[in-house]
């Protein structure tokens, strides 16, 4: 286990023969992580940076454990898709109210992630402390977050979210509800009532809803805004909103085309009374 860690992101640290449990215990008593308090967790963050190919200090710096589900550091979350290999990702526009990233797949661009000051006041984020003394960083990390679930599921093993994204109840347009467990009901004979069949999306990792993702992120980048969606949903439901969306996607992007066409056209006369004014002068 030590040799694979010291292998991880191509840097090695020294001393080489300390064990991952050790280097936890090191790390605790150091007391420069002041969210890590038992060297079983410094463990767990250890372990879980070096699957995505960090090396310990990263790991602890940009690592989390929130109510038992990991999560990143939206910077470990932008370096480990730009170190896939795979992916990579463009900032097109980054001000104190928008953050718009587009992403490429094996230099094909799939997409884009937009996060707007609109967007965190709908969250009722915008409120928020860090919000109103970071706006920007703080644009540019949801729109990254959202992105990564969007377009790089692979690269982190499925959905992956920031700290205070877990923390948080749910938020538009960045993150699936958790669903609630099931309220427990006292046993009723199928006969004597209504058989519920109805075939629900549960989890944020199954692929009808990465798929939902992907278009709600297309129709975002085109500026539309669809009515959000939260978990657990009917599957028929949500098919039927994916093919809304879609359609509103198609006719806002013939709408920019006919618009373009337009401006090129203008462009074209412009160019021909330009030519004729020249040649009359000759």
């Amino acid at each position: 286990m030590t040799q694979s860690i010291e292998r991880a992101n191509g840097v090695r640290y020294q001393p080489t023969s300390i064990g991952t449990e050790q280097l936890g215990a090191i790390m605790v008593k150091s007391g420069y992580f002041k969210d890590t308090r038992e060297e079983a967790q410094a463990v767990v963050k250890i372990l879980y940076g070096a699957e995505l190919g960090f090396g310990p200090i990263a790991s602890m710096l940009g690592c989390y454990i929130v109510d038992g589900r990991p999560s990143l550091s939206a910077q470990l979350i932008a370096s480990a898709i730009q170190k896939s290999g795979t992916y990579r990702y463009r900032v097109r526009e980054w001000t104190d109210s928008r953050c718009r990233i587009e992403f490429f797949d094996r230099g094909e661009s799939v997409g884009e992630s937009t996060f707007s000051l609109d967007d965190a006041n709908r969250a009722s984020l915008a409120n928020k402390q860090t919000w109103k003394q970071y706006p920007k960083a703080m644009l540019w990390a949801r729109a990254m977050s959202q992105g990564a679930r969007a377009y790089t599921p692979d690269v982190f093993n499925g959905a992956i979210y920031t700290p205070d994204e877990l923390q948080e109840d749910w938020e538009a347009t960045t993150r699936e509800a958790i669903p609630s467990p099931p309220r427990e009901e006292s046993f009723v004979p199928t006969k004597e009532r209504e058989v519920d069949d109805r075939d629900f999306v549960r989890s944020a990792d199954e692929k009808i809803w990465q798929n939902w993702l992907r278009i709600l992120a297309e129709a975002q980048s085109l500026g539309l805004n669809p009515k959000t969606v939260t978990l657990p949903i009917e599957r028929d439901e949500l098919k039927i909103r994916g093919t809304e969306v879609r359609a509103d996607i198609t006719e806002r992007q013939d709408q920019l085309d006919r618009e373009q066409a337009e401006r090129d056209e203008d462009l074209d006369s412009i160019e021909v009374e330009r030519q004729r004014r020249t040649e009359g002068l000759k």
